[in-house]
């Protein structure tokens, strides 16, 4: 947050030609902060628990494509990626894609499950 509200103070110093006073500059900050606060209360996370799950091998000789999506509810937007690992664990290919209008997490684990299918034409 400090870097943005510091970024538009400097852009409007260098383009605008205009400075605010200290009191300006923490007046927009305290709005922006009660902003952000209202956004949160009126959009939550949506969050999930965080699986004790560990990586099992595939088969020898054998590949294993792992995926997973994040979701970020306020914004509606998601980032799937993709991993394929051998019995080993050595990463073989791996990939990752933000999409943007996705109206649910259930939507974006859909995308990041046919990524992995997309993934296979490596």
């Amino acid at each position: 947050m400090d870097s943005m509200v510091l970024w538009t103070y400097r852009n409007k110093k260098i383009h605008e030609n205009a400075s605010q006073s200290i009191q300006q500059l923490s007046s927009f900050i305290l709005h922006y902060i009660q902003e952000q606060e209202s956004l949160l209360r009126s959009h939550p996370f949506t969050t999930r628990p965080v699986s004790e799950a560990r990586w099992s091998p595939p088969p020898t000789d054998q590949v294993k494509v792992n995926f997973d999506a994040s979701y970020l509810t306020i914004s509606r937007e998601s980032v799937s990626g993709v991993l394929i690992r051998d019995d080993n664990g050595l990463v073989m290919a791996a990939c990752a894609h933000p999409h943007l209008n996705v109206p649910s997490p259930e939507v974006a684990e859909a995308l990041a499950c046919d990524m992995r299918y997309r993934s296979l034409d490596l």
